[in-house]
């Protein structure tokens, strides 16, 4: 797939491609998408900044966010919610917007998040898995979850790096409920008037 065509298809990935095949020294000559590319290398820089940022530029951020976790899992993220916890941090739940495979399928949802530690921003995903309603994990399904950082690597591109399956050692998702699992509810009490 060309630049254009990817551009035209929202991918990320095709645009940084693009960033780094740009010939810096174009002088005067304009190039197409060269605007939107400049929107995504100030959202990172944002990101990875000290600057405390009003709410409008933390939802904006974690929308890129979440485009570049749906090229990082080949399949389409939603931003269910977003909460700002400081002017330096935020934490959203996100979710799956398909269920993957026949019978069994699984789906999943999150938490994308994003924290100081030691002063450097720290931001990752938490993924819960399940199948047929059933929450899956490792060792004991309530207490495990699917990490994903995103990270800024050489040459100043960020990208999502899987840290695979990690335990809930100290209980935080235990109670968690999906966001299907609310809805479901919630509608029920409508349909029932209470």
């Amino acid at each position: 797939m060309d630049w254009k065509a990817a551009q035209k298809h929202g991918s990320t990935r095709a645009e940084i491609r693009y960033v780094r095949e740009l010939d810096v020294d174009a002088g005067e000559f304009v190039v197409p998408g060269c605007i939107e590319i400049a929107m995504i290398t100030d959202l990172e820089h944002m990101l990875w900044s000290q600057q405390l940022l009003p709410e409008a530029a933390w939802k904006e951020i974690a929308l890129y966010l979440v485009s570049r976790l749906t090229d990082f899992l080949g399949q389409e993220v939603d931003l269910v919610d977003l909460e700002l916890v400081d002017e330096g941090s935020f934490t959203g739940r996100i979710v799956s917007r398909s269920r993957i495979g026949g019978p069994l399928a699984i789906e999943w949802w999150g938490v994308l998040g994003m924290e100081r530690v030691e002063g450097e921003p720290y931001v990752s995903a938490t993924l819960f898995m399940y199948s047929m309603k059933q929450r899956l994990g490792i060792e004991s399904p309530k207490g495990s979850a699917i990490e994903i950082v995103f990270e800024r690597r050489s040459g100043g591109v960020a990208a999502w790096r899987s840290l695979g399956w990690v335990v809930d050692i100290y209980g935080e998702w235990n109670h968690v409920k999906p966001p299907w699992d609310i809805d479901e509810k919630a509608a029920k009490r409508d349909q029932d008037g209470e």
